[in-house]
Protein backbone atom coordinates (compact mmCIF):
# COMPACT_ATOMS: atom_id res chain seq x y z
CA UNK A 1 0.00 0.00 0.00
CA UNK A 2 0.83 3.68 -0.33
CA UNK A 3 1.06 4.53 3.28
CA UNK A 4 3.66 1.90 3.92
CA UNK A 5 6.16 2.57 1.10
CA UNK A 6 7.87 5.56 3.23
CA UNK A 7 8.55 3.79 6.21
CA UNK A 8 8.88 0.29 4.95
CA UNK A 9 11.75 1.79 2.69
CA UNK A 10 13.27 3.70 5.62
CA UNK A 11 13.12 0.11 7.48
CA UNK A 12 15.34 -1.38 4.63
CA UNK A 13 17.63 1.06 3.95
CA UNK A 14 17.75 2.91 7.22
CA UNK A 15 16.97 -0.15 9.77
CA UNK A 16 13.92 1.86 11.26
CA UNK A 17 11.03 3.38 9.58
CA UNK A 18 11.06 6.75 10.39
CA UNK A 19 13.39 7.73 7.75
CA UNK A 20 15.69 8.77 10.38
CA UNK A 21 19.76 8.82 9.76
CA UNK A 22 21.09 5.17 10.77
CA UNK A 23 24.18 6.86 12.45
CA UNK A 24 21.82 9.06 14.62
CA UNK A 25 20.53 6.25 16.40
CA UNK A 26 21.51 7.37 19.35
CA UNK A 27 20.98 10.64 18.77
CA UNK A 28 18.52 10.82 21.96
CA UNK A 29 20.78 9.14 24.42
CA UNK A 30 22.50 12.91 24.28
CA UNK A 31 25.12 13.05 27.31
CA UNK A 32 24.11 9.43 27.97
CA UNK A 33 26.92 6.74 28.27
CA UNK A 34 26.19 3.92 26.07
CA UNK A 35 28.03 0.81 27.01
CA UNK A 36 27.96 -2.34 25.52
CA UNK A 37 27.74 -5.68 26.87
CA UNK A 38 29.32 -7.55 28.99
CA UNK A 39 28.97 -10.41 31.89
CA UNK A 40 28.54 -7.74 34.23
CA UNK A 41 26.01 -6.04 32.80
CA UNK A 42 22.35 -6.82 34.33
CA UNK A 43 20.96 -6.28 31.08
CA UNK A 44 20.50 -5.37 27.39
CA UNK A 45 18.27 -2.54 27.02
CA UNK A 46 16.94 -2.36 23.44
CA UNK A 47 15.32 0.90 22.53
CA UNK A 48 12.43 1.08 20.09
CA UNK A 49 12.79 3.06 16.79
CA UNK A 50 9.95 5.50 18.12
CA UNK A 51 12.34 5.89 20.98
CA UNK A 52 15.21 6.77 18.87
CA UNK A 53 13.87 8.71 16.53
CA UNK A 54 10.54 10.30 17.50
CA UNK A 55 11.10 14.01 19.89
CA UNK A 56 8.29 13.50 22.20
CA UNK A 57 9.49 9.66 22.82
CA UNK A 58 12.85 10.26 22.99
CA UNK A 59 12.62 12.93 26.10
CA UNK A 60 11.11 9.36 27.39
CA UNK A 61 13.67 7.70 26.75
CA UNK A 62 15.47 9.95 28.11
CA UNK A 63 14.00 10.26 31.63
CA UNK A 64 14.07 5.82 31.77
CA UNK A 65 17.98 6.13 31.75
CA UNK A 66 17.75 8.06 34.07
CA UNK A 67 15.45 6.28 35.98
CA UNK A 68 17.77 3.13 35.43
CA UNK A 69 20.47 5.17 36.49
CA UNK A 70 19.45 6.39 39.65
CA UNK A 71 18.46 2.99 40.48
CA UNK A 72 22.21 2.00 40.29
CA UNK A 73 21.44 -0.53 37.53
CA UNK A 74 24.31 -1.83 34.89
CA UNK A 75 22.47 -1.79 31.84
CA UNK A 76 23.87 -2.06 28.35
CA UNK A 77 23.25 -1.26 24.91
CA UNK A 78 23.85 -2.14 21.60
CA UNK A 79 24.50 1.63 20.16
CA UNK A 80 24.05 2.56 16.64
CA UNK A 81 24.21 -0.84 15.89
CA UNK A 82 20.91 -1.67 16.98
CA UNK A 83 18.51 -2.13 14.34
CA UNK A 84 14.37 -1.86 13.96
CA UNK A 85 13.07 -5.42 15.81
CA UNK A 86 11.00 -5.53 12.06
CA UNK A 87 6.90 -5.54 13.73
CA UNK A 88 6.09 -2.97 10.79
CA UNK A 89 7.85 -5.97 7.99
CA UNK A 90 6.33 -8.29 9.87
CA UNK A 91 2.53 -7.17 9.93
CA UNK A 92 2.58 -5.40 6.81
CA UNK A 93 3.64 -8.75 4.67
CA UNK A 94 7.49 -7.64 3.46
CA UNK A 95 8.84 -11.68 4.57
CA UNK A 96 11.93 -11.01 3.31
CA UNK A 97 12.72 -7.81 4.78
CA UNK A 98 11.49 -9.00 8.32
CA UNK A 99 13.42 -11.85 7.91
CA UNK A 100 16.70 -10.03 7.21
CA UNK A 101 16.39 -7.82 10.07
CA UNK A 102 15.45 -11.00 11.88
CA UNK A 103 18.78 -12.82 11.12
CA UNK A 104 20.51 -9.91 12.72
CA UNK A 105 19.24 -8.72 15.49
CA UNK A 106 19.13 -12.67 16.58
CA UNK A 107 22.95 -12.30 16.12
CA UNK A 108 23.64 -9.54 17.93
CA UNK A 109 21.03 -10.34 20.74
CA UNK A 110 21.24 -13.85 21.21
CA UNK A 111 24.29 -14.14 23.36
CA UNK A 112 22.39 -12.18 25.77
CA UNK A 113 21.24 -13.27 28.73
CA UNK A 114 18.51 -10.69 29.32
CA UNK A 115 16.49 -7.78 26.99
CA UNK A 116 14.61 -4.96 28.28
CA UNK A 117 12.48 -3.66 25.38
CA UNK A 118 10.95 0.07 25.37
CA UNK A 119 8.34 -0.91 23.21
CA UNK A 120 5.26 -3.44 23.57
CA UNK A 121 5.86 -4.03 19.64
CA UNK A 122 9.37 -5.12 20.51
CA UNK A 123 8.26 -7.33 23.79
CA UNK A 124 5.78 -9.39 21.63
CA UNK A 125 7.85 -9.85 18.36
CA UNK A 126 10.79 -10.91 19.80
CA UNK A 127 8.87 -13.04 22.26
CA UNK A 128 6.86 -14.60 19.71
CA UNK A 129 8.89 -14.15 16.36
CA UNK A 130 12.10 -14.92 17.05
CA UNK A 131 12.98 -18.57 17.71
CA UNK A 132 16.45 -17.52 17.83
CA UNK A 133 16.15 -15.77 20.89
CA UNK A 134 13.93 -18.84 23.07
CA UNK A 135 16.46 -18.69 25.65
CA UNK A 136 16.78 -14.82 26.18
CA UNK A 137 14.68 -13.46 28.79
CA UNK A 138 12.52 -10.22 27.11
CA UNK A 139 10.69 -7.86 29.65
CA UNK A 140 9.19 -4.81 29.21
CA UNK A 141 10.29 -1.72 31.07
CA UNK A 142 7.09 -1.41 33.32
CA UNK A 143 8.06 -4.89 34.48
CA UNK A 144 11.29 -3.47 35.28
CA UNK A 145 10.28 -0.77 37.04
CA UNK A 146 7.88 -2.77 39.15
CA UNK A 147 10.70 -4.76 40.04
CA UNK A 148 12.93 -1.58 40.57
CA UNK A 149 10.38 -0.21 43.06
CA UNK A 150 9.90 -3.80 44.80
CA UNK A 151 13.49 -4.13 45.51
CA UNK A 152 13.50 -0.53 46.96
CA UNK A 153 16.10 0.41 44.29
CA UNK A 154 13.04 3.12 43.34
CA UNK A 155 11.60 5.32 45.64
CA UNK A 156 8.63 7.86 44.58
CA UNK A 157 8.18 10.26 47.48
CA UNK A 158 7.23 14.06 45.98
CA UNK A 159 3.48 13.13 45.52
CA UNK A 160 1.88 13.82 41.79
CA UNK A 161 -1.49 14.64 42.79
CA UNK A 162 -3.37 13.85 39.72
CA UNK A 163 -6.25 11.23 38.34
CA UNK A 164 -4.96 9.13 35.83
CA UNK A 165 -6.40 6.42 33.53
CA UNK A 166 -4.42 3.72 32.55
CA UNK A 167 -4.95 3.18 28.31
CA UNK A 168 -3.62 -0.85 28.11
CA UNK A 169 -1.97 -1.53 24.70
CA UNK A 170 -2.74 -4.21 22.72
CA UNK A 171 0.80 -5.89 22.40
CA UNK A 172 1.19 -5.31 26.39
CA UNK A 173 -2.06 -6.63 27.75
CA UNK A 174 -4.03 -8.50 25.29
CA UNK A 175 -1.14 -10.16 23.27
CA UNK A 176 1.53 -10.30 26.36
CA UNK A 177 -1.25 -10.48 28.88
CA UNK A 178 0.69 -7.71 30.86
CA UNK A 179 -1.55 -5.45 33.51
CA UNK A 180 -0.70 -5.53 36.69
CA UNK A 181 2.90 -4.28 36.11
CA UNK A 182 2.34 -0.91 34.84
CA UNK A 183 -0.68 -0.28 37.56
CA UNK A 184 1.55 -1.14 40.10
CA UNK A 185 4.08 1.47 38.86
CA UNK A 186 1.28 4.00 38.65
CA UNK A 187 0.10 2.89 42.45
CA UNK A 188 3.04 3.53 43.78
CA UNK A 189 3.52 6.95 43.57
CA UNK A 190 2.10 9.22 46.07
CA UNK A 191 -0.43 11.15 45.46
CA UNK A 192 -2.05 9.71 42.13
CA UNK A 193 -5.33 7.97 41.67
CA UNK A 194 -5.38 5.33 39.29
CA UNK A 195 -8.62 5.11 36.96
CA UNK A 196 -9.92 2.93 35.12
CA UNK A 197 -11.32 3.79 31.40
CA UNK A 198 -14.66 1.79 30.47
CA UNK A 199 -12.60 -0.80 28.04
CA UNK A 200 -9.38 -1.81 29.99
CA UNK A 201 -7.69 -4.75 30.42
CA UNK A 202 -8.58 -7.42 28.24
CA UNK A 203 -11.46 -5.53 26.29
CA UNK A 204 -8.33 -2.33 25.99
CA UNK A 205 -9.84 -0.51 23.29
CA UNK A 206 -6.90 0.00 20.37
CA UNK A 207 -4.90 3.30 19.77
CA UNK A 208 -4.88 2.40 16.20
CA UNK A 209 -1.61 2.87 15.43
CA UNK A 210 -0.41 -0.83 15.30
CA UNK A 211 -0.46 -2.84 11.92
CA UNK A 212 0.59 0.20 9.85
CA UNK A 213 -1.89 1.81 11.15
CA UNK A 214 0.25 4.48 12.49
CA UNK A 215 0.99 5.98 8.94
CA UNK A 216 -2.64 5.61 8.06
CA UNK A 217 -4.31 8.79 7.14
CA UNK A 218 -7.47 8.10 8.81
CA UNK A 219 -10.36 9.89 9.01
CA UNK A 220 -11.04 12.06 12.54
CA UNK A 221 -14.53 10.26 12.86
CA UNK A 222 -13.04 6.31 12.52
CA UNK A 223 -10.00 6.91 14.71
CA UNK A 224 -10.24 4.41 17.98
CA UNK A 225 -7.54 6.79 19.24
CA UNK A 226 -9.87 10.03 19.45
CA UNK A 227 -12.50 7.97 20.93
CA UNK A 228 -9.94 6.84 23.30
CA UNK A 229 -9.16 10.72 24.32
CA UNK A 230 -13.15 11.12 24.86
CA UNK A 231 -13.38 8.22 27.45
CA UNK A 232 -10.77 9.83 29.27
CA UNK A 233 -12.11 13.33 29.52
CA UNK A 234 -15.89 11.46 30.39
CA UNK A 235 -14.40 10.03 33.40
CA UNK A 236 -12.97 12.82 34.35
CA UNK A 237 -9.18 12.12 34.21
CA UNK A 238 -6.58 14.47 34.17
CA UNK A 239 -4.06 12.44 32.52
CA UNK A 240 -4.41 9.58 30.07
CA UNK A 241 -1.07 7.47 30.68
CA UNK A 242 0.29 4.22 28.55
CA UNK A 243 3.38 2.23 28.15
CA UNK A 244 3.88 2.09 24.28
CA UNK A 245 5.50 4.82 22.36
CA UNK A 246 2.54 4.58 19.63
CA UNK A 247 0.12 4.62 22.00
CA UNK A 248 1.72 8.05 22.92
CA UNK A 249 1.67 9.76 19.49
CA UNK A 250 -1.69 8.37 18.55
CA UNK A 251 -3.34 9.91 21.64
CA UNK A 252 -0.75 13.38 21.63
CA UNK A 253 -2.16 13.54 17.73
CA UNK A 254 -5.72 13.04 18.43
CA UNK A 255 -5.80 15.60 21.63
CA UNK A 256 -4.20 18.31 19.37
CA UNK A 257 -7.16 17.24 17.00
CA UNK A 258 -9.79 17.60 19.43
CA UNK A 259 -8.47 21.01 20.81
CA UNK A 260 -8.39 19.44 24.14
CA UNK A 261 -4.96 19.94 25.18
CA UNK A 262 -6.42 22.12 28.62
CA UNK A 263 -8.38 19.29 29.60
CA UNK A 264 -6.00 16.30 29.24
CA UNK A 265 -2.61 15.10 29.13
CA UNK A 266 -1.06 12.16 27.69
CA UNK A 267 2.05 11.07 29.60
CA UNK A 268 4.13 7.90 29.65
CA UNK A 269 4.03 6.02 32.74
CA UNK A 270 7.82 6.51 32.83
CA UNK A 271 7.52 10.14 33.03
CA UNK A 272 4.86 10.22 35.81
CA UNK A 273 7.65 7.75 38.12
CA UNK A 274 10.13 10.52 37.04
CA UNK A 275 8.76 13.11 38.30
CA UNK A 276 7.77 11.29 41.70
CA UNK A 277 11.51 10.34 42.38
CA UNK A 278 12.71 13.68 41.57
CA UNK A 279 13.89 13.44 37.91
CA UNK A 280 12.98 16.75 36.01
CA UNK A 281 11.49 16.96 32.78
CA UNK A 282 10.99 19.88 30.12
CA UNK A 283 7.60 21.13 29.68
CA UNK A 284 4.84 23.60 30.18
CA UNK A 285 2.71 22.12 32.24
CA UNK A 286 1.98 21.34 36.09
CA UNK A 287 3.27 17.76 36.77
CA UNK A 288 6.13 19.00 34.29
CA UNK A 289 5.88 16.82 31.31
CA UNK A 290 5.86 18.90 27.73
CA UNK A 291 2.53 17.49 25.67
CA UNK A 292 3.24 18.08 21.71
CA UNK A 293 2.17 16.88 18.35
CA UNK A 294 5.60 16.05 16.90
CA UNK A 295 6.36 15.21 13.28
CA UNK A 296 8.27 12.25 12.84
CA UNK A 297 12.05 12.29 11.02
CA UNK A 298 11.28 12.81 7.17
CA UNK A 299 7.67 11.00 6.79
CA UNK A 300 4.55 12.96 8.34
CA UNK A 301 2.35 10.72 10.93
CA UNK A 302 -1.53 10.27 11.31
CA UNK A 303 -3.41 13.61 10.86
CA UNK A 304 0.04 15.73 10.64
CA UNK A 305 -0.69 17.35 7.80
Amino acid sequence: PTLLRAPLGSLESDGNPWSGNAEERTAWAQDVELVSYTEQSEFLLFTCCTHAYDPRNMKIQRSLVRLLDKAGVKWASLGKAEKCCGDLAHKGGREELFNSLKQINTKNLSAVSKIVVTSPHCLDNFKNNYPGLAGVEIIHVTELLQNLLVEGRLKPEIPVAMKVAYHDPCYLGRHNKIYEAPREVLRAIPGLELMELSRHHEDSLCCGGGGGGMWADTPLEERFSVERIKDAIRLGAEALATACPYCVLMFTDSLGTLGKEDELQVVDIIELLAKSIGIETAGTKSIGIETVVTKSVGIETPGRH
